[in-house]
């Protein structure tokens, strides 16, 4: 006969606890640093498109009806509205925009089919911006601005016989320029990276503590260990992680 040898269970399913605690603490930094690292995005979304006046010419009595703009009539008035958006999470200065955003030819206002363009709305209010048209590049839109996470500017457009699709096209230095629906990207309490990273740590050490309470037996001094590197090895690894992402991004 043999003796098997003795093993201590609640000290080794508290060490098993501290590996555990130290991987989901290392995958949940891992996961915070992709959410917060840098990126430079605008979105546009159709907000409206709709026509505010039409003549239909199979209806006989509303041949008595008229739609002019200036001289000329026109069979129907289209309002189109654009929300332009920081959908990043750093702001973009106007060096940042390589090519302005525009939303049609220039050839429109020649043609009187582009009644004209305005800046509806700002969020927030002192976000400076305007339509204008560029020679240059033969198209109709935004002069360049400087915009911060989550704010937006909305474009209206005004047109006369038009029934063309609105494709607006800009290029943005180091980031995207892309369609996204309509959206309101203000911070909210979960999408703060600190408060995730301190919630999920907070957790961690919840139920390691009581892990621990629910095993006799384990040593004070390894009690202490196990709680300080279930602390610090993810802790570690976020600062790391952070300083590699700031010396990057510079």
């Amino acid at each position: 006969m043999f003796n098997l040898p003795q093993i201590n269970f609640s000290s080794n399913l508290a060490w098993i606890a501290t590996i555990l605690a130290g991987l989901i603490g290392g995958a949940s930094t891992m996961y915070v640093y992709f959410k917060s690292k840098e990126k430079k995005e605008i979105s546009y979304s159709l907000v409206a498109n709709n026509y505010v006046a039409s003549v239909y010419e199979e209806l006989p009595i509303l041949h008595k009806i008229k739609i002019s703009v200036g001289e000329k009539n026109v069979k129907n008035i289209r309002f189109v509205l654009f929300r332009i958006q920081n959908t990043g999470n750093v702001s973009i200065s106007s060096d940042d925009i390589e090519q302005p955003i525009c939303f049609v030819s220039s050839e429109l206002i020649a043609s009187q089919q582009l009644i004209g363009g305005y800046i509806s709305e700002t969020m927030p209010q002192n976000t400076l911006a305007s339509v204008i048209s560029y020679d240059d590049l033969g198209m109709v839109g935004l002069s360049k601005f400087t915009i911060n996470k989550g704010d937006r500017i909305d474009v209206a457009l005004l047109f006369a016989d038009y029934d063309d699709a609105i494709n607006p096209v800009g290029r943005i230095k180091g980031g995207t320029f892309k369609y996204s629906e309509v959206q309101n990207l203000q911070t909210t309490f979960w999408s703060r990276t600190w408060v995730v990273w301190a919630i999920i740590h907070f957790v961690l050490s919840v139920l390691l503590s009581l892990s621990l309470l629910l095993f006799s037996g384990v040593n004070p001094v390894k009690t202490f260990i196990i709680i300080l590197l279930t602390l610090l090895i993810p802790t570690y690894s976020f600062i790391v992680i952070n300083k590699f992402r700031k010396r990057n991004t510079k």
